[in-house]
């Protein structure tokens, strides 16, 4: 099961995943780590301790990245996002959609608020305690899917203008290469996230090259938010 068949089986869902206390954050993240990653967690503690905890726990340094949140940091698709103790006692854990600028990203969340919601798709900003990710070193089970060339994809990038300009031409960083674009693609940039359909040129293990309007660059798999068909 990747991240997309994850979402779309159990969004709205309330889990209940270790059968303890209920509807809990970290039955979410407990359950997205078995069916997509293939990970077991076990018994780690509250949510903060997902953070706090990453030294001494070999399954959680093993199996992730912890990237700590500093001023231009996105979350990335499939990443697991924790709120340490500033936001609670018991801090929060989610996990991020890849959907985001450095004023605010989306992830998917149980129990936010405190109610036992289940699984819901939420806004959130970097404030509140919140700490960082862990990324899941196995990426490729995040986006397990094949794309083809000439296969039609929604993208969310984010796009950084570099200050460089050549007539008509604008140099972008998109945290995979330099690339430059056209004032018709750069157009559909909005926060610093271009967000648009694009056409699949090539396509590598854990890279995609896309079209959008006369412009081609590469992007990382897990900014394909979407297959359109």
């Amino acid at each position: 099961m990747n991240f997309d068949e994850f979402i779309k089986k159990y969004n709205g869902k309330a889990t209940d995943y270790d059968g303890g206390c209920g509807v809990q954050c970290v039955d979410l993240a407990k359950l997205y780590m078995d069916k997509v990653l293939g990970i077991k967690i076990g018994a780690i503690g509250n949510a903060e301790a997902y953070w706090n905890r990453y030294n001494e726990l070999s399954i959680l340094n093993k199996n992730f990245n912890r990237i700590p949140n500093t001023p231009d940091f996105i979350p990335q698709k499939g990443d697991i996002v924790v709120w340490g103790k500033k936001h609670g006692k018991w801090g929060h854990i989610a996990i991020a959609d890849g959907v985001g600028t450095t004023s605010y990203f989306y992830s998917y969340d149980q129990n936010w608020g405190g109610k036992g919601q289940g699984m819901t798709r939420i806004k959130h900003t970097y404030k509140s305690g919140f700490e960082g990710v862990l990324r899941p070193k196995r990426q490729d089970l995040i986006n397990s899917v094949k794309f083809a060339q000439g296969q039609a994809v929604e993208i969310s990038v984010p796009f950084y203008h570099t200050g460089a300009v050549e007539g008509n031409r604008f140099q972008y960083d998109n945290r995979t290469e330099i690339c430059w674009i056209h004032a018709d693609t750069r157009s559909l940039i909005k926060n610093d996230n271009l967000t648009a359909r694009a056409i699949v040129a090539w396509a590598e293990a854990e890279r995609v090259l896309v079209q959008v309007f006369g412009d081609q660059f590469w992007i990382k798999n897990n900014n394909i938010a979407k297959i359109l068909q």
